[in-house]
């Protein structure tokens, strides 16, 4: 994941970090992008860092404070506005700042002549370098699992697998009763078996007690076995799920 603290310690774009709230530099940002509307909140999903020059509105009066807070209050991470003498404001106004610092949201000037387009393109760069980093984990650690099981069986993969993945994991049959390790406790079990009788191939997610189970099957035309593993709570979603499928089709 690319961070906001990442985003602003770029030291090409020279960005001026005015409202740092406390952990919001590890907060992961899902795009970078400019926009002069003033009720852009209405097309956002959380986790933006959002750029404007403040045409659509006025961001040095006290009325900007409902901006701020509908930004906030769909999870924008950080706002950072555009500074120059050619531009509407050559300083963040005091307003900004006030409001920013009240609800918790990042904020931080664009300097003169750093352009917008330039702080997207760091940020792009930057997720495809991590992309590629995690790419690169997934296919060394399929070639693992598959030298694990050739060489060790399946107990090697799986333990592999939970190291990789920082978590625990069982392999068990279409009932829950143990390849690997212990069996699915009986509550998961009873999940399990009834999922067992359903067509779908897909992943599931079966309670287990408080939290939830995330369950890959094995087979192609039937399920002939689960991979468990606790549901995720964090990581980048699309190398677990390459990890998962990787080791349940070596399993199968």
């Amino acid at each position: 994941m690319v961070t906001l603290g990442q985003l602003w310690a770029r030291s090409e774009l020279a960005l001026d970090v005015i409202v740092d709230p406390p952990t919001a530099r590890d907060q992961e940002v899902t795009i970078v992008h400019s926009s002069e509307l003033p009720e852009v909140d209405e097309w956002l999903a959380g986790g933006e860092v959002l750029l404007t020059i403040g045409v659509g509105q006025d961001l040095g009066a006290e009325a900007v404070g409902d901006y701020v807070a509908r930004l906030k209050s769909v999870g924008v991470h950080a706002l950072g506005i555009g500074l120059g003498s050619d531009l509407t404001w050559e300083r963040v106004p005091p307003a900004l700042i006030r409001h920013a610092e009240a609800v918790g949201l990042g904020l931080f000037g664009v300097p003169e002549p750093v352009p917008f387009v330039a702080v997207v393109d760091a940020f792009t760069r930057m997720r495809e370098a991590e992309t590629n980093r995690e790419l690169t984990r997934a296919s060394s650690a399929a070639r693992r699992f598959a030298n694990a099981l050739a060489h060790q069986g399946p107990a090697a993969l799986v333990a592999d697998l939970a190291e990789t993945l920082g978590t625990e994991a069982k392999f068990v049959s279409p009932t829950g009763r143990a390849l690997v390790g212990d069996d699915a406790e009986d509550g998961v079990r009873l999940e399990l078996i009834a999922e067992s009788c359903k067509p779908s191939l897909a992943p599931r997610l079966v309670r287990a007690g408080d939290s939830f189970i995330e369950a890959v099957p094995l087979g192609d035309e039937e399920i002939r076995g689960w991979l468990l593993v606790p549901a995720a709570t964090g990581g980048r979603p699309q190398t677990r799920s390459l990890l998962l499928s990787t080791g349940a089709a070596l399993l199968g």
